[in-house]
């Protein structure tokens, strides 16, 4: 929340409807955050109802006194609680995960915040730390990913695409602290090849004046598994990077890592005084309204996440964040929190721009300045739901898999007798189950050792070999009618209460066809694998420009609205040009995230009605003013049989748009024209026989395209002319993009052109 004066505040605040004291007692009485107040040496000089109900303190027994009796005495002894403070002032701010102590001695996992806090002059005057229980979170996390990680075990390769995909560093080290693999994410991180990597020790990447640090804290590491350190690491360029590291020691002995790389952490951080720096540090959103349904207060997540202006969440009701069809819940909700004092949901929170985002929302009843109203807290549950539904999908993708059991599934004891084939691998081998059970597994799907230099023996020593329960092989297996085929085995042991082997699972995959063409898939398998992580890459790299992007659209707007306080006439000048040019990267970065969408294959467009002269008429509005301002004539002609159709309307405007606005970019004199019609029999796409379609033209008279560049036209990432390049603006992605959403949607664009006399481009999409 910002200060008086601020535009995220109500239109109608001032400074005294919020006097110190009641503003200090509403704080203090939120009891889901720890928030205290230390001076600038760290002694505590405030204590919430939620610091006492966390930690265990009443007021009076820590006023005056150093924070530190909050942490473990390990930490205490290492001086962490000084350290904390000096990053927290040098810095700024503190955000981490850490454990802390209650006064009855029980320690707890707590998401902390230290801000640090300035006065008008820029004097340090104190600190802000603001506290969660996040026990229970990481508890449920864990649940989650342990049995995610059980649902997986049986799949190699998805193990395979989690280690080689992921985009956290990997890297796995024996007992002798020696890397001996590394995924992609982590080689690029530190400039080294995985052959180069293998071998190394931590000791050998650390920054050069913590190497003996280092290699001590490599053996520390080892004996605290699960537990996040952050170090510097030296890439092999010899540029230095912080990075944060989750080690984690494995049953026989060997350490996975997972390195993130931290250096672009951005931070933003406060200078308001106490009672703001408060608010606003706290995760997730806050927020305070009185009974009639009248926002009092609300954090600055709150308008970030809502997309709402301050002065827009003070006309608002609490009901208007949720669908129609929660409200009812909500509003039972609300009453059930002046009712009872406290309640709790979880809940879509709707946004501006129309997006859900589920949330957990927890409120109580608080008294402020003589008033009971309401204060709630949301909580993003996003990562928790998607982990839910992965793991529900998961689940039921399992379950399909063994009630249509489509591979060969065997049991065998350690006598070699088979016990157990299901139907695929009867009808795979040859045999009923009456032929099969009982029998030797040597000589029956296992060639003899005279043929195949295995017996039972042997075959359960490769198995037992991996003290895993679950043993990847390849053997060569004989059918019933003698055909040799080769199957991928994955081999699970079965153990007695004393430890003793009893059975055998195996789970088998004919990859005889496989092999005989196995150089010729790698190839097309590392083909694909760099398409897909080039893909993934620019995707992600787009959503992360974007987000910056539009904060800087957003806080330069306020300022040219004046709200911010009065500009001189340059410098709204230069603001303009800020706001124009980011406005113009953010498209660009829209085009990147669109076309890696489409190439990631993660791209879907929508089959729904919609009016096509609507959505017409919406885009030649748009592009009017850009062809008056160049004198263009603009001529639109639009058949009255056009009507409504089936497809995207959001992407059918997308295409139009961009075919417009290149023939008014293109064009400095003369005319655009757009005629859209309805064509009875059209062979779209090379199809031998006709369909009824949509038609648009899209005309100019401007510079055209030389008959050399019309092959390059729809190519991404380039533009037809190095000459057309400089002089106006563009990533080359446009036509790409329309091109591949006209095929989407089962239609295509075409052009023709003629050097400098003009263009046209045709949109045909079926009807």
């Amino acid at each position: 929340m910002s200060t008086p004066g601020d535009p995220t505040l109500p239109s109608t605040f001032k400074p005294a409807d919020y006097p110190a004291d009641q503003y200090r007692l509403m704080v203090e009485s939120i009891d889901d955050y720890a928030i205290f107040m230390l001076d600038s040496k760290g002694k505590v000089i405030s204590w919430n109802a939620g610091a006492e109900q966390l930690y265990g303190y009443k007021t009076k027994e820590v006023t005056g006194r150093h924070f530190s009796f909050l942490f473990l005495t390990e930490d205490v002894q290492t001086g962490k609680p000084q350290s904390v403070l000096q990053r927290a002032l040098s810095q700024r701010r503190y955000d981490e995960e850490e454990q802390r102590l209650r006064k009855n001695g029980a320690k707890f996992w707590a998401q902390v915040t230290i801000t640090a806090l300035f006065d008008p002059s820029d004097s340090h005057i104190g600190f802000v730390e603001v506290t969660r229980d996040v026990t229970e979170k990481r508890r449920h996390v864990r649940a989650l990913l342990d049995r995610a990680e059980s649902a997986f075990l049986n799949s190699e390769a998805r193990y395979q695409k989690l280690f080689q995909y992921s985009q956290e560093g990997i890297v796995l080290a024996d007992e002798q602290k020696r890397y001996v693999d590394a995924n992609p994410s982590i080689c690029q991180m530190l400039g080294y090849t995985r052959d180069e990597l293998v071998g190394l020790s931590p000791s050998d990447i650390a920054v050069q004046t913590e190497v003996q640090h280092t290699k001590t804290a490599g053996r520390k590491i080892f004996r605290q598994s699960g537990r996040h350190r952050e170090w510097e690491f030296r890439r092999k360029d010899g540029s230095v990077f912080p990075a944060n590291v989750l080690a984690t020691t494995m049953p026989d002995g060997s350490m996975l890592e997972m390195i993130r790389d931290v250096s672009d952490r951005n931070m933003v951080y406060s200078e308001k005084l106490f009672s703001d720096t408060m608010i606003d540090s706290m995760p997730g959103i806050l927020y305070f309204y009185d009974s009639t349904g009248r926002f009092l207060r609300w954090n600055r997540n709150f308008v970030t996440v809502s997309g709402y202006s301050g002065k827009e969440i003070a006309r608002m009701h609490p009901l208007d964040f949720f669908l129609d069809e929660e409200k009812p819940l909500m509003e039972k909700r609300i009453a059930e929190v002046f009712a009872k004092g406290e309640s709790s949901v979880e809940a879509l929170f709707l946004s501006k721009n129309g997006s859900r985002t589920p949330y957990f929302f927890t409120g109580k009843r608080v008294q402020f300045e003589g008033e009971m109203c309401l204060v709630g807290v949301g909580i993003d549950i996003s990562d928790r739901k998607r982990a839910e539904y992965q793991l529900a999908e998961s689940e039921q993708k399992y379950r399909e898999l063994v009630e249509s059991a489509n591979s060969i599934i065997l049991r065998w004891n350690s006598d070699g007798h088979i016990t157990f084939l299901n139907q695929f691998g009867q009808r795979f081998f040859g045999y009923s189950a009456d032929e099969i059970i009982g029998r030797h597994i040597i000589g029956t799907i296992v060639p003899t050792h005279e043929s195949s230099g295995r017996d039972l023996a042997n075959l359960m020593e490769i198995i037992c070999a991996n003290p895993e329960d679950f043993e990847q092989n390849v053997n060569e297996n004989i059918l019933r009618n003698g055909d040799r085929v080769w199957i991928s085995w994955a081999n699970r042991i079965v153990r007695d209460s004393r430890g003793e082997v009893v059975e055998f699972l195996s789970i088998g995959t004919d990859i005889t066809d496989r092999k005989r063409i196995e150089e010729e898939r790698e190839r097309r398998h590392r083909a694909e694998a760099a398409d897909h992580i080039k893909s993934a890459f620019l995707a992600t790299m787009s959503h992360e420009l974007r987000t910056p992007l539009n904060s800087i659209i957003g806080f330069t707007g306020i300022m040219l609205k004046g709200l911010a306080g009065p500009l001189n006439e340059e410098q709204t000048k230069q603001l303009g040009m800020v706001r124009t040019s980011a406005r113009h990267l953010l498209a660009l970065v829209n085009d990147v995230l669109d076309i890696s969408k489409i190439e990631a294959g993660q791209f879907n467009v929508a089959r729904e009605p919609f009016d096509l002269r609507r959505s017409i008429t919406k885009v030649v509005n748009l592009i009017k003013p850009q062809a008056e301002q160049k004198q263009l004539e603009l001529k639109v002609e639009i058949a009255p049989e056009l009507g409504e159709t089936v497809g995207d309307e959001r992407r059918f405007e997308q295409i139009l748009l961009n075919l417009m606005s290149n023939a008014v970019k293109f064009t400095d004199n003369g005319k655009v024209s757009l005629i859209a019609r309805t064509v009875a029999d059209f062979k779209l796409n090379g199809d031998s026989s006709g369909k009824p379609v949509f038609r648009m033209d899209v005309s100019d008279t401007g510079i055209g395209i030389k008959p050399e560049d019309l092959q390059h036209l729809f190519q991404p990432f380039r533009q037809v002319d190095a000459g057309l390049a400089r002089n106006h603006e563009g990533t080359g992605l446009g036509l790409a993009i329309c091109r591949r959403l006209a095929t989407l949607m089962g239609g295509e664009i075409t052009a023709e052109s003629e050097w400098g006399t003009g263009s046209t481009f045709s949109l045909i999409l079926p009807l």
